[in-house]
């Protein structure tokens, strides 16, 4: 095992035993603390016992192509290949930073334990306190969202994508809403049923029906004209992620309200600004 990962692993959990976090922790130190901490309950049934091992486990990853654990985003996305600890479904765990203090931890169990139908308390958002971990999911989220539907949290950005849930199966349908995280509590906003994006920084999303002139979406924001979306692009931090979502359109146009933009024009415009352009015609959750 190497020797960083061992190092990474041992002080966590000296971290975790002595109780000494402030609350200035770094993310990654606080992604620890969430791991080894969190009540059962709250993170798919896994025994405390096991926390250290899985949290090794999972800290070996990015040295044999696993990226499940995200320091520098504070985010798990936890599925298991067998053989590592006993978890009762998948989940996702993200860090949701606020300006005044440490991260809230948001928890989504993916999957429920034999087929068992979706219920709320498998979707929170928790703050560690004295007293221990706190459930303020009432406090952060939208009155109109459904916590029984599948949220997926964006490695990159602080969006969940949510979706409702097969009736049957209770497996995802489409995406169907945004949830922006802003430092506070969460933003909610409908889009048209899209299929989950790729995790990028940012998103384009296509809102108008084929032969059409397209309405696009980054971040809220519509977009009609090529002058306004190259604005927008041009104001993307250097190094930016884009991810334009065509689903079943041509991968070679877009036509706009004002022209018709050449999908590679974009791509060279893009890459002048120092914005990676990725385009998925049919982008799949």
């Amino acid at each position: 095992m190497p020797l960083f990962c061992t190092s990474k692993w041992v002080l966590a959990a000296c971290i975790f035993i002595a109780g000494t976090l402030s609350v200035e922790a770094a993310p990654g130190n606080f992604l620890n603390i969430a791991i080894l901490e969190l009540p059962p309950k709250y993170l798919a049934d896994i025994p405390l016992k096991e926390r250290g091992l899985l949290l090794r486990q999972l800290s070996e990853g990015p040295y044999f192509g696993d990226t499940r654990l995200d320091y520098q985003h504070g985010y798990l996305d936890y599925y298991s290949d067998g053989g590592e600890v006993n978890a009762s479904c998948p989940f996702y765990l993200k860090l949701l930073k606020r300006p005044d203090g440490p991260p809230l931890v948001f928890v989504h169990m993916k999957k429920t334990h034999n087929g068992e139908k979706p219920a709320k308390e498998h979707t929170v958002v928790l703050e560690r306190t004295s007293e221990g971990w706190v459930d303020v999911s009432a406090k952060v989220f939208p009155k109109k969202v459904d916590r029984t539907w599948y949220f997926r949290p964006l490695r990159r950005s602080p969006q969940v994508e949510l979706a409702p849930r097969n009736k049957r199966t209770y497996s995802p349908e489409k995406c169907e809403a945004l949830l922006t995280w802003n430092g506070k509590q969460f933003e909610w906003k409908g889009i048209p049923a899209l299929a989950f994006t790729e995790d990028s920084d940012h998103y384009l999303y296509v809102f108008s029906e084929p032969n059409e002139s397209l309405i696009l979406n980054m971040g809220g924001s519509t977009y009609s004209t090529v002058a306004e979306l190259k604005k927008a692009v041009a104001a993307l931090p250097k190094g930016s992620h884009l991810e334009l979502d065509l689903r079943d359109r041509s991968p070679l146009l877009l036509p706009l309200s004002d022209e018709k933009l050449k999908v590679r024009d974009f791509r060279k415009f893009c890459e002048s600004h120092h914005v990676h352009l990725k385009v998925s015609t049919c982008a799949d959750w």
